[in-house]
């Protein structure tokens, strides 16, 4: 939905009026449809209609609230983990096939945790975030991934052993 702003001659005078439209699909066009009109825009402005109007659609907006909250410190973060890197590599890292590839190098073996995440967080640490196994565990705490969330530092050492071996 938008507003749309109409002029309209008559008299010999001009006129603006606001409309609330809407767009929707109809037989593979686009057709428009008017769904509210707000009237004169010189009354509305005049009166102070407009701003009300503003101000009472502004107030029913989350977005508005959340923005509102943020700003007055009413908001705490209870997380500032990654997302975006493991977003890009992980899809590379699928298209690559390696995420299949592991999992299948792994299968016979019994790990206790996901050889194949743990494989791709070690992947990713050394990318992003150069260091030791020690380092990399800590590291790992700072990005999102729900399948890193179970892993440690035992779990490090052991997928780089298996993959020294292979």
């Amino acid at each position: 939905m938008f507003v749309r702003s109409k002029t309209i001659r008559a008299n010999g005078r001009t006129y603006q009026y606001l409309h609330i439209v809407e767009n929707r699909w109809e037989k593979g066009k686009v057709r428009q449809r008017i769904v509210g009109s707000l009237g004169r825009l010189d009354s509305l402005l005049e009166n102070g209609d407009l701003e009300q109007v503003i101000t009472q659609l502004v107030e029913r907006c989350p977005t508005v609230k959340l923005l509102r909250a943020q700003a007055a410190g009413a908001l705490e973060l209870e997380s500032d983990r990654v997302w975006g890197p493991v977003l890009l590599f992980g899809r590379l890292w699928e298209e690559l096939g390696l995420k299949d590839l592991l999992r299948e190098l792994s299968r016979r073996q019994k790990f206790g945790f996901d050889f194949e995440r743990m494989a791709f967080a070690l992947t990713l640490q050394r990318l992003l975030e150069p260091g030791s196994d020690l380092r990399g565990s800590k590291w790992i705490e700072t990005v999102h991934d729900p399948g890193f969330a179970k892993l440690r530092l035992s779990h490090f050492y052991r997928a780089l052993g298996f993959l020294w071996k292979k």
